[in-house]
């Protein structure tokens, strides 16, 4: 027969108890290590680690609703951070497209106003007027056309200027048509 133990704790004494119920009162947390315990043919009583052993560790335990919160703010916060790079990203783009818009109809409405007042000017007085050089050009007799062009991230803006040579001596041009090459409408 198995030995048979007493439990005391705060004066009240417990038991008999086998060392096989000790250890799983341990393990369900129904003992504290204050306890104390008493066998026949001990001279004192002893604490329970003495007698059972070191109980057995208890479980972890869950996480606390802090540490929870805590999580989610971590990882809503790396959310937030990759949207507003997203966001701000959206916003260069737009802004850069929206600048380009405005300069690509500025400088179609000014082109479009010198062949309507059929200025007459060289290819270089026309690129200062315009503030802006040609991409690229093709040459027939006395007719010349230019391409400028803008980029806007997102689109392409090309405006095609004919320009006539009225003043062969002098090279003066003048703006014969424009259009808007970009696949808009004139001067969009």
């Amino acid at each position: 027969m198995s030995e048979q133990y007493f439990i005391t704790r705060g004066g009240e004494q417990a038991g008999p108890y086998t060392l096989e119920q000790i250890q799983k009162m341990q393990a369900d947390g129904q003992l504290l290590p204050s306890d104390i315990a008493w066998t026949e043919g001990q001279a004192d009583w002893l604490p329970l680690s003495q007698i059972a052993g070191d109980s057995p560790p208890l479980p972890p335990l869950p996480p606390s609703h802090t540490e929870e919160v805590h999580k989610t703010s971590k990882s809503t916060l790396v959310v937030r951070i990759i949207l507003g790079a997203f966001l701000v990203a959206a916003l260069v783009i737009a802004g850069l497209s929206w600048r380009a818009n405005l300069q690509y109809k500025a400088t179609y409405e000014k082109i479009a106003q010198l062949r309507d007042d059929e200025k007459e000017d060289t290819l270089d007085g026309f690129h200062q007027i315009i503030d802006r050089e040609s991409g690229s050009n093709i040459d027939k007799d006395q007719m010349r056309e230019e391409t400028y062009e803008w980029n806007a991230i997102v689109r392409k803006y090309q405006i095609r200027i004919k320009y006539f040579m009225v003043n062969e001596e002098k090279k003066m041009y003048i703006i014969l048509d424009v259009s808007d090459e970009s696949g808009s409408s004139e001067g969009e």
